[in-house]
């Protein structure tokens, strides 16, 4: 069962709490941080290291979806539509994609440290 925060101008992110911690990939090249109001993803890839911190980066957060196993966001930027799914495997694993402008990227495996 979902919680729907559907959002009319926008708020900050609200992830229920077992998104909470980091999450990495299985060889540490994609990174979320995730708290109770925001989503931080760090991106390395050799010496480059790149950071997109969804809070200050996303125009806007249409709708976010909640629930014991499962965390969508719709955002809407400037030029991007952005759905990002985080679906829990279990307490220590999950699976992320993202939609972008209708294009699926993903899943990705990821485990919390």
């Amino acid at each position: 069962m979902f919680t729907n925060f559907a959002q009319a101008d926008g708020v900050t992110f609200a992830p229920p709490s077992w998104l909470h911690g980091t999450w990495s990939d299985s060889v540490g090249v994609n990174t979320f941080t995730i708290t109770s109001d925001n989503l931080v993803l760090e991106v390395r890839a050799g010496s480059t290291r790149d950071t997109i911190d969804y809070q200050k980066t996303m125009a806007r957060v249409s709708t976010q979806e909640a629930s014991s196993t499962a965390y969508v966001v719709r955002t809407n930027g400037a030029s991007v539509q952005s759905v990002l799914t985080f679906a829990k495997i279990d307490d220590k694993s999950l699976d992320y994609s993202v939609t972008q402008n209708g294009k699926l990227i993903g899943p990705l495996r990821l485990t919390k440290h």
